[in-house]
């Protein structure tokens, strides 16, 4: 299961009003050599391949061929470039980059 950090959310869900979008999808993405990474998008409407859960008030859509989602943590960071959303799971090496907003 996808969750959502506190300062994530907050960030979200001003995003999502400011842009009028409803909720976030996280879908797939081309892994390289480093392996899985997800793009988390600001979506409008309903995606017909995903599954939906909330985190923290936030609506998620996850696309259904993640399989591997569980215990991973979506956080709220600063970089050089702006703001964004980045993944992290346990189970990998690797922190998973998530494209900013």
């Amino acid at each position: 299961m996808i969750k959502l950090t506190k300062t994530a959310a907050v960030y979200v869900k001003n995003m999502v009003e400011k842009k009028g979008h409803h909720n976030i999808a996280v879908k797939p993405s081309e892994g390289g050599c480093s392996g899985l990474y997800y793009d988390i998008v600001f979506h409008k409407g309903k995606m017909s391949s995903a599954k939906s859960l909330t985190s923290e008030g936030v609506k998620v859509l996850i696309d259904k061929t993640i399989k591997t989602s569980e215990k991973t943590v979506i956080d709220y960071i600063k970089t050089f470039n702006g703001p964004s959303l980045i993944s992290s799971n346990p189970k990998f090496r690797v922190n998973l980059w998530i494209e900013g907003s």
